[in-house]
């Protein structure tokens, strides 16, 4: 690495524009990595690029990426090992691929965790695993996490990592809104100037802080600090941050009264993402400058411009992202009065909604036919406005008499409106009911037909085996399985039966149910002592759907190790922790390999209890100890 220094600093010697240097850095680096002849020079100087990440497009990235993978193997030191992991970490998140960037980072740090030469790298490495955890939304473990990476840095006395947690936390209490607690976090940051090295990219820590301050309506010194953010952000080349720090002063300007400021800070904005090439953030931010024209009556630059950034979606074929762009064309269209315009969009944003409908989960299913139907009121009421406009221009040219008219049809359009907003209410509140109505009914019915068409013959087999039974030793093994298929035919109906008489259950409910499938099961099998431990939460309610499923897992389970086992104990047991229920299913039996389980066609159900728990939101977990016994974990949140 000291070559390369001495290699960059003899460059750079002389050049006094901080941006221009950035640029002549990364061509200087590439020029390195790419030409020199020594492999440790190369190496250094393809790791060095990748820190320069943020000043690069995705497909830049990448690339670089791919082409230094074979230095890294040829050098294969612990170091550039885990540097180039750590790049490669933030390319998979950039690009979405976050369980990739969560396995790289994790495995990793269990290979190197005891090698004294790369503690640095492992504190970014955990940061960076801490920040996987922000992304998914759970701040309150992302600050745990974090103030758990701040103390190691303490200790190992690293400012730079230091100086990353700090902000980190920070942006969780922001993102939570709590933003008194991240003021004074960032405050801290910056106020440790042991923190702020070189190498630590402050321009983050000002942009956070400002936007914190803004929030707070402390909007002048909220426009100094983003002042500061956006200079040292120029000074370190990183052209993301830049673009944000452009965003949020745009924001302050406006809250300040300075509307016209907004709109060149807004267009530097787009420039610097379309310099860095990402579609996705270029389109996203000329979808925010459209809005912004269609609130400062700049119409025909708001329609123009959300027409580009639709463009750009569907060059990238990222279809999906339609509904901003058209939700600025929509504002724009409306805010001019161009009724029919705006009522052609409703239209298309129908269709688009129509096809992302197709797609989502069930779990999404009612709140997407709810938001469709408003949406086509909504191209009702549009029309309907497009043509009183048309029969109202034709008013006005008839003069004096036109006037009058106007008046006139100007209240009754009021009261009209008026009117339809009432039926229009009316009509979502009947449609609602409805569709519950219709469900509870149909869960009645297919209730009551499992009970008089499965049942009754369940119960049929049972009395014919029974009958079959009588006097004839040679079937008696064919009479047993009969019966016991049949005696499961019956539980897994009053299981489905109890969970569609209703939408929703309570937890008490389904502990109620397991303790008395455990209670059966000890009738059944006396010499395996059946335990039960714990209580319920009081005030946890759950779709029936889910606690259907829990109690055929939790049976499956059972029964699993009552044949395959060999237990002495079988336990029930209910956990009640801070966030979540546990459900634990524990057996002291011979246990079993879970991996060669899986791999062989018997495997004890596994795939299917999985999937069940996939499918109904909730966390299946099943750890098994040779000759010590398993136990299944379920998390209900």
């Amino acid at each position: 690495m000291k070559y390369l220094i001495i290699i960059l600093w003899l460059f750079f010697l002389g050049n006094r524009t901080t941006c221009i240097a950035q640029t002549q850095k990364i061509d200087s680096l590439k020029k390195i990595g790419y030409s020199n002849a020594n492999v440790n020079i190369r190496v250094d100087a393809f790791l060095l690029l990748l820190r320069q990440n943020s000043s690069m497009s995705v497909k830049e990235f990448s690339k670089i990426i791919d082409d230094a993978t074979g230095l890294v193997k040829q050098v294969n030191t612990p170091s550039v090992n885990c540097k180039y992991n750590y790049s490669k970490a933030k390319y998979y998140t950039k690009v979405g691929k976050v369980d990739s960037a969560l396995y790289l980072l994790s495995t990793t740090f269990q290979k190197y965790k005891a090698e004294p030469s790369v503690q640095h790298e492992l504190l970014l490495i955990e940061h960076s695993l801490a920040n996987l955890t922000v992304g998914e939304g759970k701040y309150k473990e992302g600050i745990e996490a974090m103030l758990a990476v701040l103390k190691k840095t303490e200790e190992k006395n690293d400012n730079i990592v230091r100086g990353y947690a700090g902000n980190s936390i920070g942006f969780c209490f922001m993102e939570m809104g709590r933003y008194d607690e991240a003021i004074n976090w960032f405050k801290k940051v910056i106020q440790r100037k042991l923190l702020l090295t070189e190498q630590f990219d402050q321009s983050s820590i000002y942009d956070n802080l400002a936007s914190c301050l803004n929030n707070v309506g402390r909007y002048d010194t909220a426009l100094i600090l983003v002042n500061q953010g956006i200079e040292k952000a120029i000074a370190v080349g990183n052209f993301t941050t830049l673009a944000n720090g452009l965003n949020i002063k745009a924001d302050i300007v406006i809250n300040l009264g300075k509307k016209e400021k907004a709109e060149p800070l807004l267009m530097q904005a787009i420039e610097i993402r379309r310099q860095i090439g990402n579609a996705d953030f270029i389109a996203s931010d000329m979808a925010q400058l459209s809005l912004y024209y269609a609130n400062t009556g700049q119409y025909e630059k708001g329609i123009n411009t959300a027409n580009e950034a639709l463009k750009i979606y569907g060059d990238n074929n990222l279809i999906a992202k339609y509904m901003f762009a058209y939700e600025a064309l929509k504002l724009n269209y409306r805010n001019k009065g161009d009724y029919k315009n705006y009522a052609i969009i409703l239209e298309k944003m129908l269709t688009l909604k129509d096809s992302l409908y197709t797609i989502n989960s069930a779990e999404e299913l009612t709140g997407l036919q709810t938001k469709y139907e408003v949406q086509k009121k909504e191209t009702l009421i549009a029309q309907q406005k497009l043509g009183l406009f048309q029969r109202n221009f034709l008013l006005y040219g008839a003069g004096f008499l036109a006037i009058i008219s106007a008046i006139f049809f100007a209240y009754r359009f009021k009261k009209y409106q008026q009117k339809q907003k009432i039926i229009a209410e009316q009509k979502k509140i009947q449609a609602e009911l409805a569709v519950k109505d219709a469900e509870e009914k149909e869960r009645k019915r297919i209730a009551a037909e499992l009970h008089d068409n499965l049942g009754v013959q369940a119960n049929a087999i049972l009395h014919n085996s029974s009958l079959l039974n009588v006097g004839k030793e040679n079937n008696k093994n064919v009479v047993e399985d009969l019966q016991d298929t049949a005696k499961e035919m019956l539980l897994n109906l009053r299981e489905t039966l109890w969970a569609m008489k209703a939408s929703d259950v309570t937890a008490t409910d389904l502990w109620l149910r397991i303790v008395n499938f455990m209670k059966q099961m000890s009738r059944h099998y006396s010499k395996i002592n059946f335990t039960l431990e714990g209580t319920p939460p009081s005030n946890l309610i759950i779709t029936s759907t889910k606690g259907l499923n829990i109690l055929l897992i939790i049976q499956e389970t059972v029964n699993n190790a009552v044949k395959h086992a060999e237990p002495k104990t079988i336990t029930a047991k209910s956990v009640l922790n801070k966030n979540d229920w546990q459900l634990l299913i524990q057996d002291d039996g011979k246990g079993f390999d879970i991996e060669k389980a899986k791999q062989k066609n018997d495997s004890y159900g596994l795939t299917n209890m999985q999937e069940r728990a996939t499918a109904a939101n909730f966390m299946y977990n099943i750890e098994s100890i040779l000759q010590k016994g398993t136990t299944t974990i379920i998390s209900i949140d």
